[in-house]
């Protein structure tokens, strides 16, 4: 998962966006005195249908990014307070196959690697398979456009200090909803609290950033036994647009 060094910071033009939503005012009058209506709780937004992407997928908001990703609507999504509950990241770890590895390797980043946003296929749930998963890991600090590049020279950097790699990280420029992007690609080896040989998964990431926000849109699957339809990493980042 990508660290952003320090040295960054004196570069990188960290922005906080705020979103304030004015509330909505309603009232009444009904003479000689007036009554106001109380105003109805918010409501938790829930997924939505996706407009630009394939039929059945369903948006999910990016926390704190103004962005909405979207995923198949049968995957399992799962924000970063979910997975900060300890007996929902038991589940995951239990149900799924290479959670707790994953989770694990995110840990000893710290801070530095938080994912926002976890999407896993359900059909892998408890079958000893590896899970085609979508990880949305926020980079810290912001990057601005122009740092991109540089960004992802950490990035790539910390990835070899956190994985097993077994192949040559394959690095390129791409273009998405948000501008441009770079893709970083390799295949690493997950080997679980057991030992053993583990497995060889292929990691496809993009590294992403609106100037506020930054992120590593990464997909992550066993090509040996993910089925013939998971979606890739092209149709996934396609799906990213702003929230507002």
């Amino acid at each position: 998962m990508p660290v952003i060094d320090s040295r960054l910071r004196a570069g990188a033009v960290a922005a906080i966006a705020c979103l304030l939503i004015p509330p909505l005012l309603l009232g009444a009058c009904v003479p000689p005195r007036p009554t106001p209506i109380p105003e109805a709780p918010a409501a938790t937004p829930g997924p939505t249908r996706a407009p630009s992407a394939p039929a059945g997928w369903l948006e999910h908001e990016i926390a704190d990014s103004g962005l909405v990703l979207a995923l198949p609507e049968g995957w399992l999504v799962v924000d970063e307070t979910t997975l900060a509950d300890p007996p929902r990241r038991a589940e995951l770890e239990r149900d799924f196959e290479g959670a707790e590895t994953l989770f694990g390797q995110l840990d000893a980043q710290g801070r530095r690697a938080r994912i926002v946003l976890l999407g896993i296929d359900e059909r892998a749930r408890g079958r000893g398979t590896f899970a085609p998963n979508v990880t949305v890991v926020a980079v810290e600090p912001p990057l601005p456009p122009l740092l991109l590049g540089i960004g992802a020279d950490f990035a790539v950097s910390a990835l070899e200090g956190a994985f097993a790699i077994e192949t040559a990280i394959e690095r390129s420029d791409v273009e998405t909803p948000l501008g441009g992007g770079i893709r970083i690609a390799f295949s690493h080896r997950v080997v679980g609290p057991g030992g053993g040989p583990g497995l060889l998964v292929e990691h496809d990431g993009i590294l992403v950033t609106t100037g506020s926000a930054s992120f590593l849109v990464s997909r992550t699957v066993d090509p040996e036994t993910a089925p013939p339809d998971t979606p890739t990493l092209e149709q996934i980042v396609g799906t990213l647009r702003s929230a507002r």
